[in-house]
């Protein structure tokens, strides 16, 4: 792909020396109060199944703040405490997402079971974003086409012909 040690590369400009100062790269820590984030104790990819939705979660909450509506839950991870859905219900929250495989393998269907199956949505793979961003939409009340500068019409409009054209890309439920 190229060079990789920057001692042979020839920098026209500044003396990159002078950039020294390092910053964080993770999400800010900052979410909704009235969303119940239960990372699990064993194993939680930062790259997948922690930093998609979370990041999703704040766009949503705080670009669309007018219309985000919280009090649901987002399971993600691996290794949770066996009272977890009594946990959830000391919240009063009946509905949420399950992020990951490992996740969804080991309560996605306790918890269906127990909220159903319209309540209680999945994000497969080691989170898929198209999926994760349907179910954010839905439980937090904010419309895929909020996000969208265009009209409802041209958009669905655009999306049909991508599809017609042969676009396999994964994209959220726009309705």
């Amino acid at each position: 792909m190229g060079e990789a040690h920057l001692a042979s590369i020839n920098v026209i400009g500044r003396d990159l020396s002078i950039y020294d100062k390092k910053y964080d790269w993770d999400l800010l820590q900052k979410f909704p109060d009235d969303v119940l984030i239960v990372k699990g104790n064993e194993l939680l990819c930062r790259e997948g199944c922690q930093n998609n939705p979370l990041a999703l979660l704040q766009v949503l909450a705080y670009d669309f703040s007018e219309k985000f509506s919280g009090e649901f839950f987002i399971i993600m991870g691996k290794g949770f405490n066996s009272d977890l859905i009594e946990e959830l219900k000391k919240y009063s929250y009946n509905k949420g997402l399950v992020a990951g495989f490992c996740a969804i393998e080991e309560v996605g269907e306790k918890l269906r079971n127990e909220f159903g199956k319209k309540n209680v949505f999945y994000s497969h793979n080691c989170n898929n974003l198209a999926e994760t961003a349907t179910a954010l939409f839905k439980l937090s009340g904010v419309s895929a086409m909020d996000l969208v500068p265009i009209s409802t019409i041209k958009a669905t409009w655009l999306l049909l012909l991508s599809k017609l054209h042969g676009s396999k890309a994964l994209t959220p439920a726009i309705f």
